[in-house]
Protein backbone atom coordinates (compact mmCIF):
# COMPACT_ATOMS: atom_id res chain seq x y z
CA UNK A 1 0.00 0.00 0.00
CA UNK A 2 1.42 3.57 -0.98
CA UNK A 3 2.59 5.90 1.55
CA UNK A 4 -0.26 8.01 0.40
CA UNK A 5 -3.11 5.55 0.90
CA UNK A 6 -4.72 5.58 4.09
CA UNK A 7 -6.40 2.83 5.61
CA UNK A 8 -9.92 2.97 7.25
CA UNK A 9 -9.32 3.47 11.06
CA UNK A 10 -5.26 4.30 10.71
CA UNK A 11 -3.73 5.06 13.90
CA UNK A 12 0.06 6.25 14.55
CA UNK A 13 0.99 7.50 10.98
CA UNK A 14 2.97 11.11 10.65
CA UNK A 15 2.90 12.35 6.74
CA UNK A 16 5.19 15.14 6.14
CA UNK A 17 4.79 17.47 3.47
CA UNK A 18 6.79 20.36 1.89
CA UNK A 19 4.97 23.67 0.90
CA UNK A 20 5.87 25.90 -2.04
CA UNK A 21 3.12 28.84 -2.01
CA UNK A 22 3.10 32.35 -1.79
CA UNK A 23 3.54 34.49 1.68
CA UNK A 24 0.15 35.44 1.15
CA UNK A 25 -1.32 31.98 0.85
CA UNK A 26 0.81 30.30 3.49
CA UNK A 27 -0.40 33.15 6.32
CA UNK A 28 -3.98 32.44 5.05
CA UNK A 29 -3.08 28.85 6.42
CA UNK A 30 -1.57 29.75 9.87
CA UNK A 31 -2.84 32.88 10.54
CA UNK A 32 -6.85 32.92 8.74
CA UNK A 33 -8.44 36.32 9.40
CA UNK A 34 -12.58 36.08 9.25
CA UNK A 35 -12.94 36.18 5.93
CA UNK A 36 -10.41 33.67 5.06
CA UNK A 37 -11.39 29.78 4.40
CA UNK A 38 -11.58 27.53 6.98
CA UNK A 39 -7.97 25.68 7.26
CA UNK A 40 -9.16 22.45 7.18
CA UNK A 41 -11.21 23.07 4.32
CA UNK A 42 -7.73 24.11 2.85
CA UNK A 43 -5.25 22.34 3.90
CA UNK A 44 -7.71 19.38 2.72
CA UNK A 45 -7.85 20.86 -0.64
CA UNK A 46 -4.28 20.94 -0.77
CA UNK A 47 -3.53 17.31 -0.48
CA UNK A 48 -6.93 16.09 -2.71
CA UNK A 49 -9.52 15.58 0.26
CA UNK A 50 -12.61 17.33 0.91
CA UNK A 51 -12.09 17.79 4.58
CA UNK A 52 -9.80 17.13 7.32
CA UNK A 53 -10.67 17.03 10.99
CA UNK A 54 -9.67 20.02 13.36
CA UNK A 55 -6.30 19.45 15.27
CA UNK A 56 -5.01 16.51 12.59
CA UNK A 57 -2.32 18.78 11.02
CA UNK A 58 0.23 21.28 11.28
CA UNK A 59 2.11 23.93 9.22
CA UNK A 60 4.98 25.54 10.07
CA UNK A 61 8.09 26.86 9.30
CA UNK A 62 10.91 24.42 10.47
CA UNK A 63 13.22 27.10 11.19
CA UNK A 64 11.31 27.82 14.16
CA UNK A 65 12.42 24.17 15.48
CA UNK A 66 15.71 25.68 16.11
CA UNK A 67 18.87 23.01 16.46
CA UNK A 68 15.83 20.42 17.05
CA UNK A 69 15.35 20.27 13.54
CA UNK A 70 12.42 18.33 11.95
CA UNK A 71 13.83 14.98 12.91
CA UNK A 72 13.73 15.93 16.31
CA UNK A 73 10.63 17.38 16.41
CA UNK A 74 9.43 14.19 15.11
CA UNK A 75 10.94 12.05 17.25
CA UNK A 76 10.47 14.16 20.73
CA UNK A 77 6.96 15.82 19.72
CA UNK A 78 5.31 12.90 16.77
CA UNK A 79 6.70 9.99 18.78
CA UNK A 80 8.53 8.46 16.08
CA UNK A 81 11.03 6.00 16.82
CA UNK A 82 14.72 7.68 16.39
CA UNK A 83 15.65 4.35 14.48
CA UNK A 84 13.42 4.77 11.80
CA UNK A 85 14.52 8.17 10.84
CA UNK A 86 17.96 7.30 10.53
CA UNK A 87 17.94 7.44 6.92
CA UNK A 88 16.15 10.75 6.18
CA UNK A 89 17.22 12.95 9.52
CA UNK A 90 19.59 14.64 7.54
CA UNK A 91 17.20 15.20 4.29
CA UNK A 92 14.16 15.77 7.22
CA UNK A 93 16.87 18.46 8.65
CA UNK A 94 18.05 20.19 5.57
CA UNK A 95 14.23 21.29 4.73
CA UNK A 96 14.08 25.28 4.78
CA UNK A 97 10.45 25.18 2.98
CA UNK A 98 7.17 25.48 5.45
CA UNK A 99 5.73 21.84 6.00
CA UNK A 100 2.78 20.29 6.64
CA UNK A 101 2.44 17.19 8.95
CA UNK A 102 -0.77 15.31 8.33
CA UNK A 103 -1.36 12.78 11.63
CA UNK A 104 -3.60 9.74 11.35
CA UNK A 105 -6.38 11.59 13.68
CA UNK A 106 -6.50 14.01 10.40
CA UNK A 107 -8.53 11.57 8.51
CA UNK A 108 -11.25 10.23 11.33
CA UNK A 109 -12.46 6.31 10.47
CA UNK A 110 -12.52 6.98 6.89
CA UNK A 111 -9.92 5.48 4.18
CA UNK A 112 -8.60 7.98 1.71
CA UNK A 113 -6.11 8.59 -0.82
CA UNK A 114 -4.05 11.34 -0.77
CA UNK A 115 -3.63 13.74 -4.14
CA UNK A 116 -0.88 16.42 -3.31
CA UNK A 117 -1.65 19.52 -5.52
CA UNK A 118 0.93 21.37 -7.14
CA UNK A 119 3.14 23.00 -4.85
CA UNK A 120 2.79 20.56 -1.94
CA UNK A 121 5.54 17.53 -1.80
CA UNK A 122 5.69 14.91 -0.08
CA UNK A 123 8.76 13.81 1.67
CA UNK A 124 7.59 10.90 3.87
CA UNK A 125 5.45 8.48 6.06
CA UNK A 126 6.60 7.76 9.49
CA UNK A 127 5.00 5.46 12.01
CA UNK A 128 4.82 6.38 16.12
CA UNK A 129 6.58 4.13 18.03
CA UNK A 130 4.50 1.80 20.13
CA UNK A 131 5.22 -0.12 23.35
CA UNK A 132 4.93 -3.96 23.45
CA UNK A 133 1.90 -4.49 24.70
CA UNK A 134 2.96 -7.54 27.82
CA UNK A 135 0.21 -9.32 29.60
CA UNK A 136 1.50 -10.79 33.19
CA UNK A 137 -0.29 -12.25 36.00
CA UNK A 138 -1.15 -10.82 38.67
CA UNK A 139 0.56 -11.14 42.11
CA UNK A 140 -2.73 -11.48 44.65
CA UNK A 141 -4.26 -14.46 44.64
CA UNK A 142 -7.76 -12.50 45.16
CA UNK A 143 -6.84 -11.61 41.06
CA UNK A 144 -7.34 -15.32 40.73
CA UNK A 145 -10.29 -17.14 39.98
CA UNK A 146 -13.24 -16.35 37.81
CA UNK A 147 -14.12 -12.76 36.41
CA UNK A 148 -17.32 -11.12 36.84
CA UNK A 149 -20.22 -11.42 39.37
CA UNK A 150 -21.48 -14.51 41.21
CA UNK A 151 -24.66 -15.82 40.66
CA UNK A 152 -26.78 -14.62 43.57
CA UNK A 153 -29.48 -17.37 44.43
CA UNK A 154 -32.66 -15.60 46.04
CA UNK A 155 -32.56 -15.90 49.87
CA UNK A 156 -35.59 -17.70 50.92
CA UNK A 157 -38.08 -16.34 53.50
CA UNK A 158 -40.95 -17.46 55.52
CA UNK A 159 -44.17 -16.34 55.14
CA UNK A 160 -44.68 -16.71 58.91
CA UNK A 161 -41.84 -14.90 59.90
CA UNK A 162 -43.11 -12.14 58.07
CA UNK A 163 -46.76 -12.37 59.10
CA UNK A 164 -45.37 -11.90 62.73
CA UNK A 165 -43.35 -8.93 62.52
CA UNK A 166 -46.25 -7.37 60.75
CA UNK A 167 -48.42 -8.07 63.82
CA UNK A 168 -45.97 -6.97 65.97
CA UNK A 169 -45.13 -3.51 64.37
CA UNK A 170 -48.91 -2.65 63.47
CA UNK A 171 -49.36 -1.92 67.32
CA UNK A 172 -45.92 -0.24 67.78
CA UNK A 173 -47.37 1.88 64.58
CA UNK A 174 -50.90 2.94 65.84
CA UNK A 175 -49.02 3.49 69.14
CA UNK A 176 -46.66 6.59 67.52
CA UNK A 177 -49.56 7.67 65.77
CA UNK A 178 -51.48 7.71 69.08
CA UNK A 179 -48.83 9.93 70.87
CA UNK A 180 -48.51 12.74 67.94
CA UNK A 181 -52.20 12.94 68.26
CA UNK A 182 -51.84 13.74 71.54
CA UNK A 183 -49.09 16.21 71.12
CA UNK A 184 -50.68 18.20 68.78
CA UNK A 185 -53.81 18.76 70.44
CA UNK A 186 -52.20 19.67 73.98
Amino acid sequence: MSDLAIKAGEVGVIRVFTLHMPDRDLQRLTEPDKHDPNPQASVAMLVGLDWLTEGGFEIFEPSVLGDLGLSGYLVDGGGVDIAALATDAVRLDAIDDPVLILYSRAFGPNPATLLPSAGVTFIGAYHEARAPVQFETLPAKAANGLTGTAPQTPVARSPHKTLLLALLALPLVALLIGLMVLWILR
